[in-house]
């Protein structure tokens, strides 16, 4: 997870319909606001006097009436451009450029109705089917076949291209049907004197002949996967009981608090009987709420189980992700507008709480992206119909909890996370003021309803907008996403990409540690966070919010103070625990026995230890040599890993990445110490090089040793340390070691199982590579099967 990533949406530059922010008003309103920030009125005071402020500027500016079209209603539904689309990509299908096609494709349905999106439907599936998507290629058709404009003459191919896929994914009956389908099609062409078509006859005699060996073992396969089913239900049942006190937590959780101010709001009778709120001060410092566990949580046992309560996907994402689920499917776009998509119907009916506002207006595409996220948040509240529940306990609302002392993840639990007035900078709060006005005299003029929305006059819409969005930057998740940097490599490389920006509320009551005992695994817009390591009675349970040990203690307590305002005390924090550098440090030379590492120290002209304090000048001849050696070293690690990403040269030339990275190892086993992390990149990139030219026997050992690293600094319960058994695997099966690639993949399996138990195509394709080896083992494998050369 990394929060607190503030910013506007991608590709904003040409949008009219949601204003910039006007730096003179706003240096004015800073101005303003700082004045208010540096008086030396009690904190609650100078908050009163900020909202205030919010309310004064609302009613004195008309910043909303200046927003262009405000109140233009842009569907994007354009016919000739989207046969324009069509046709474009024809050619690019002809050509054989599958995944452009694809997206001109998609950009017609969106833009298209009737014939042309019908049409498109199908096309789009060919597409899918040249890429070997076969599942997206069975939605594209049914999408195809249930629109009302698609010519009956044509339905024969489709359901001949849906039986091709359903057989190939192993789906026998199905195809089955298809094809007597298609057959009655083709029966009532020929009667109109059409020709049969031989590719439709022979698929269906080719379906013919194996059906009775197929149609056996994909009922042994159904059984096998109902029992799977039902375990797995079993035990997400076991491990995610609800509990009563805490939405979407786990019943070995409660809720504490550290705050000795908070205790007035407390009764003891509630510290004393109720599970979820303990007025117990369990330090020193000032923790706020946080979660504690009630019993022992086992590695990899289910912490919290949270959907978002208001979500956005990034506009780079936007072409080819569902607007609601963001997964990478197919997609069909809403029935009234071309922009949002969709990958379901379900996802188009659970959107419409949000959609139905936004749908056709550019106002809203063009907003800044938490300033949606804000917007979204309101819209959530309306749906919850706040004004026909109880009256909240004030004291209680302060917190989060419902009359019943409850938190329930709803608006009031999203409104108590801590907004920071007091600590965000005048310049930032005057941004905020800037796009709480906009919104609310925007919104007040496209929806009559939203003027007096669940009670709220203009004023209190403009604080509450000015409210959420004081809180998105120390409290939304970032969704990322594994992408693989090249994917034609035998073993790629992995990166994260950030997709959307999510709010889940009671996620955010995870305090922040540099050595979190939990990890975090997206589904969808569902988030599961699992203990990674054993978590004993009363500890509390911990997220990293981005700065980790891979930075000293000083850098980490800077970021976090700049960007979440409060100073870290973590046992790492305390302890001044120092695993890794972002970069590669020699080790100490001063003294035998020291595990630390000689940094360099701003404006001076000699080398620190971080650890024994011992200093060495720069001008001597053995940190001299060192700083050459390490520069040297990095330079032929990035030369090499350049080489390997552009796949150039021979594995006997002397430049090839893989005697550059060989040199870098050399020399980085000499100077770093065993269990540097950089270290672990070299011997893992050596690995990889090995890879690139065929030698997997010689790539193992070092992607074993990158491994034991990797599990020094991130502990065995960790995705790095899954990722790098997955690479092992991989090698293994392509070297054909037998024996040592069944152990890997039965570890690796357990592994996933808890970091990311829902990796469900991970877990097939490594039951698939441990039947092979398995076989191979027993030598029951056909003399003449040739064996798969699998990339990561």
């Amino acid at each position: 997870k990394k929060r607190g990533v503030k910013g506007k949406r991608g590709g904003m530059e040409g949008w009219s319909h949601y204003p910039g922010v006007d730096g003179g008003v706003t240096s004015s309103w800073s101005n303003a606001l700082q004045l208010i920030l540096l008086t030396n009125d009690p904190p609650q005071q100078r908050i009163q006097r900020v909202l205030a402020f919010v309310e004064t500027t609302l009613t004195s500016s008309s910043m909303g009436h200046g927003v262009r079209d405000v109140l233009d209603v842009d569907y994007g539904l354009d016919e000739a451009l989207a046969l324009r689309f069509k046709d474009e990509a024809n050619v690019l299908y002809r050509n054989k450029s599958f995944r452009e096609a694809k997206n001109l494709y998609t950009e017609a349905i969106c833009r298209g109705r009737g014939v042309t999106q019908a049409l498109c439907y199908g096309n789009r599936s060919a597409t899918e089917q040249a890429l070997g998507k076969h599942a997206n290629v069975i939605v594209d058709c049914d999408w195809a076949l249930r629109h009302p404009s698609y010519p009956r003459d044509k339905r024969c191919k489709i359901l001949q291209r849906r039986a091709a896929s359903y057989y190939a994914l192993g789906r026998i009956k199905r195809a089955l049907k298809n094809m007597s389908e298609a057959q009655a099609d083709i029966d009532q062409q020929k009667v109109s004197g059409a020709k049969l078509s031989e590719e439709m006859c022979s698929i269906e005699k080719q379906l013919k002949s194996s059906v009775n060996v197929a149609t056996a073992a994909l009922q042994r396969k159904r059984a096998k996967r109902q029992r799977n089913k039902q375990s797995l239900q079993t035990r997400a049942l076991q491990e995610l009981p609800n509990n009563e006190n805490i939405a979407n937590a786990s019943e070995a959780v409660s809720m504490h608090f550290d705050n000795i101010q908070v205790n007035k709001y407390l009764d003891s009778d509630i510290s004393e009987n109720s599970d979820s709120i303990s007025s117990k001060v369990m330090s020193a410092s000032n923790r706020g709420r946080y979660l504690v566990a009630k019993r022992e949580i086992h590695p990899g046992e289910a912490v919290i189980e949270e959907d978002a309560y208001s979500a956005v996907l990034k506009r780079e994402e936007e072409l080819d992700r569902c607007h609601h689920c963001f997964m990478q499917v197919p997609l069909m776009p809403c029935p009234r507008c071309a922009y949002a998509r969709f990958c379901s119907d379900k996802c188009l009916t659970d959107a419409a709480w949000y959609h139905d506002h936004e749908c056709g207006h550019s106002f809203f595409r063009s907003m800044p992206t938490l300033v949606l996220v804000a917007v979204r948040i309101l819209f959530r509240r309306q749906t919850e119909r706040i004004q026909q529940r109880l009256a909240l306990d004030p004291k209680l609302e302060t917190l989060g909890l419902n009359n019943n002392r409850q938190w329930k993840g709803q608006y009031d639990s999203v409104y108590s996370l801590l907004p920071h007035y007091l600590d965000h900078s005048s310049k930032d709060l005057a941004a905020n003021v800037w796009h709480a006005v906009v919104c609310t005299q925007s919104l007040h003029r496209m929806f009559e309803t939203l003027g007096n929305i669940d009670g709220d006059n203009k004023q209190q819409l403009a604080r509450r907008l000015f409210h959420h969005l004081c809180q998105l930057p120390t409290n939304v998740y970032g969704m990322f996403e594994v992408v693989s940097s090249n994917k034609t490599a035998r073993v790629s490389s992995q990166s994260q990409k950030r997709i959307s920006e999510v709010v889940y509320p009671t996620c955010s009551l995870l305090n922040h540690s540099c050595q979190p005992n939990t990890l975090l695994n997206y589904s969808g817009r569902k988030l599961t966070i699992r203990a990674s390591a054993r978590i004993p009675v009363s500890s509390e349970i911990t997220n990293c919010y981005g700065p980790d040990t891979t930075t000293s203690t000083q850098d980490r307590q800077r970021t976090l103070r700049n960007t979440y305002f409060f100073l870290c005390k973590c046992v790492a924090c305390s302890q001044n625990v120092l695993k890794h550098h972002k970069a590669a440090q020699p080790r100490c030379i001063l003294s035998p026995e020291c595990e630390g590492t000689l940094q360099e120290v701003p404006g001076q002209t000699y080398l620190q230890c971080w650890h024994c304090n011992c200093t060495v000048e720069k001008t001597e001849p053995s940190a001299k040599s060192i700083l050459q050696q390490h520069l040297l070293a990095r330079c032929l690690y990035f030369d090499g890993t350049d080489l390997l990403e552009h796949q150039r040269d021979e594995p006997e030339s002397i430049n090839s990445p893989l005697a550059l990275l060989l040199h870098c190892l050399a020399i980085r086993r000499e100077l770093l110490a065993p269990t540097d992390i950089w270290l672990g990149s070299t011997e893992q990139q050596v690995a990889v090089a090995h890879c690139h030219f065929g030698e997997y026997q010689y790539a193992a050992p070092y992607m074993l040793n990158a491994i034991m690293i990797a599990e020094h600094h991130y502990g065995f319960h960790s995705t790095p340390v899954a990722r790098s058994y997955k690479m092992l695997c991989t090698i293994y099966f392509n070297g054909k070691m037998l024996q040592e690639g069944r152990d890997a993949i039965a570890k690796t399996t357990a592994l996933y199982k808890v970091v990311a138990p829902n990796k469900v195509k991970l877990f097939m394709k490594l039951a698939r590579m441990d039947a092979l080896m398995s076989a191979a083992l027993n030598n029951t494998l056909d003399p003449h099967f040739e064996w798969p050369n699998l990339m990561n």
